[in-house]
């Protein structure tokens, strides 16, 4: 009958990749919020140059006070959005950072698990391949007592 290798800490090693897992997914997510800040951002920054070229335009022939302040208004108010959203992408940032050594800790306690597991293997492996040469050896040993016994 062939025996099997039991890794005494499969739960474990199990735990820790689902953990492994999980961080990866929280660091997906806030990267994915990084991307979406920064896409904002140019979306921003393509509004307010074209904001720039109506005001630029206006500027040829006649020129409203009115007309100048809605444009200058709404120059300020990208302005403090493109502010807001760059405390945001800080702020973001730093959940990334926080979230990349989340998940290099639970890549380094998964690998070692892992490592303990091919170890453990290894030396299981060796043992039945020590097990097989001596019942190899055995058989060898009966066969000679046999045929000496035979001649």
């Amino acid at each position: 009958m062939a025996r099997r290798f039991v890794f005494e800490l499969q739960a474990v090693l199990e735990q820790r990749h689902r953990e492994e897992q999980r961080a990866q997914a929280a660091l997906a997510a806030v990267q994915h919020e990084r991307l979406e800040i920064e896409r904002d951002l140019v979306d921003l920054r393509l509004a307010v140059e074209a904001e720039r070229d109506v005001t630029r335009s206006m500027m040829v022939g006649r020129l409203t006070a009115n007309s100048l302040r809605e444009h200058i208004a709404g120059e300020l108010g990208a302005d403090r959005k493109a502010r807001a959203l760059a405390i945001k992408l800080a702020g973001v940032q730093k959940r990334i950072d926080a979230a990349r050594d989340v998940l290099r800790e639970a890549s380094v306690q998964h690998e070692a698990i892992n490592r303990l597991r091919e170890q453990r293997l290894r030396a299981w492996m060796d043992e039945l391949e020590k097990a097989e040469r001596l019942e190899v050896d055995d058989l060898m040993v009966m066969r000679r007592g046999h045929e000496a016994t035979e001649g």
